[in-house]
């Protein structure tokens, strides 16, 4: 799924979708028909290189991502939630520019593996250019060999959805808290909710701790957002299927509430929905939403605990399903 920015006080927005990437990702599509039968869709959609054969040497389970080779630079392709890179804050469609200040434009996936695994300290510095723009610095660590790990990861992200076979745990690497994300204040895969208060769409305020006992799915939108509308009809859907045995909570992220309000009405969005401030909003900061940009999701167990983060479509209504047969 196509991910939007907009640009705090301007009308502008950044939707990462051009026709190029449009025609590259079909091609992908075209060619990797066969496999993709064979699991569902992945919740966020980025356009791949030029072979995808080459892909397959761009994988670092270690690291929890997969980066594709494209016009000489390598690209995040695939990221596993709580694994080592999404904790160093690295993020889908990020563009790799140095390892420890040496640039990497034309470097081959076996370069900058052997830069990264490198026993010379335990954390490289990684810059990388974000695809809503703008260059950062992360510190990603080295992550100590952990074969059941790297299993769980590499299962999470071929599946797309939860496996109801694993104890009916959610799989993916366990939590290890927020203090290692460098000020990210991003949520992990078994952190607590943070609890916030806003204004409610409409009128009244949204708390979310009031909303605790249940599978909680938090949805962040707007109605400039391309995206967001197109995953409307499956949230309406989700509400259908499971009605009051679930609760979705939208954060809508517009300037102003009227348009939220009528499309929200319009669209069958019945579930109650929080007005935020935009992205300089405390709770748009705190759950990292300036970082991922939208359509974005967190869901909740009745624990009030993070299940699954970024999940659409089927894979969110099975993420739903062993929820509730868990609970």
């Amino acid at each position: 799924m196509p991910i939007c920015w907009r640009a705090s006080g301007e009308r502008s927005k950044i939707c990462r979708v051009t026709p190029l990437k449009i025609m590259r990702s079909l091609r992908a599509i075209s060619i990797c028909v066969g496999a993709c039968l064979l699991m569902p869709a992945l919740a966020t959609v980025f356009p791949t290189g030029p072979s995808l054969a080459a892909d397959a040497g761009g994988e670092m389970p270690s690291f929890g991502m997969t980066l594709v080779q494209e016009e000489g630079t390598l690209i995040v392709r695939d990221l596993v939630p709580n694994g080592p890179a999404y904790r160093a804050g690295v993020r889908l469609g990020d563009t790799f520019l140095s390892i420890d200040g040496v640039r990497l434009k034309g470097a081959t996936f076996e370069q900058v593996r052997a830069r990264l695994t490198a026993p010379r300290a335990d954390a490289v510095t990684l810059q990388v250019r974000r695809r809503a723009g703008g260059n950062q610095e992360l510190r990603l660590k080295r992550p100590a060999p952990n074969a059941a790990l790297t299993a769980a990861a590499l299962a999470w992200r071929s599946s797309g959805a939860l496996d109801a076979g694993q104890q009916g745990a959610i799989p993916g690497p366990q939590s290890t808290g927020r203090s290692d994300v460098i000020g990210r204040g991003t949520l992990h895969v078994g952190d607590d909710l943070i609890d916030f208060t806003l204004p409610r769409l409409g009128g009244g305020e949204v708390t979310l701790s009031e909303f605790a006992g249940k599978p909680i799915l938090l949805d962040f939108w707007a109605t400039w957002c391309g995206p967001c509308r197109a995953a409307a009809p499956g949230l309406a859907a989700i509400t259908t299927r499971f009605g009051d045995k679930i609760q979705i909570i939208g954060i809508n992220m517009d300037s102003t509430p009227g348009m939220a309000i009528q499309y929200a009405q319009g669209a069958g969005l019945t579930y109650p929905h929080a007005f935020s401030q935009g992205w300089e909003d405390p709770v748009i900061r705190e759950y990292g939403i300036h970082l991922t940009g939208i359509p974005f999701n967190i869901l909740f167990d009745a624990q009030g605990r993070v299940a699954a983060m970024d999940l659409h479509g089927q894979p969110l209504a099975d993420a739903l399903e062993l929820l509730l047969h868990r609970e």
